[in-house]
């Protein structure tokens, strides 16, 4: 085995758990590792709540609960204004689906009560 890989082994074990076992076994002529497998996060997205308005990530959006009027506004890291949104009470869906690839800063406001997010959005 080579530094590169020794290097990438160790750099993936502080993300996978790969049974114990660091870096695998050296068996004189071979090394071993036991098996990795990578699935995907099944735990629910989890919900926040500021002041009136309660939120969470949803698959390709934000999904809002407010009691009284709020604002959601999304910009770029660049800080141009992308998106604008204003709504009263109830549920509502904030689609960053037509997004570019990208990171950006989601600001909600309800009641004088304000909450800063940073979103990436992934293609």
């Amino acid at each position: 085995m080579n530094a590169y890989q020794l290097a990438y082994l160790r750099l993936l074990s502080k993300f996978v758990d790969l049974g114990g076992v660091p870096y695998g076994t050296y068996l004189g002529d071979r090394w071993e590792f036991p098996p990795v497998s990578i699935r995907p996060n099944s735990r629910p997205a989890a919900e926040s709540k500021i002041g009136g308005i309660q939120y969470k990530r949803v698959h390709r959006g934000i999904e809002l609960r407010a009691k009284d009027n709020a604002e959601v506004k999304i910009f770029g890291l660049n800080g141009a204004l992308v998106s604008r949104h204003k709504f009263s009470g109830g549920v509502h869906t904030i689609s960053l689906a037509k997004l570019p690839k990208g990171m950006y800063v989601v600001r909600m406001a309800v009641d004088g009560e304000r909450k800063v997010l940073r979103i990436p959005v992934l293609k």
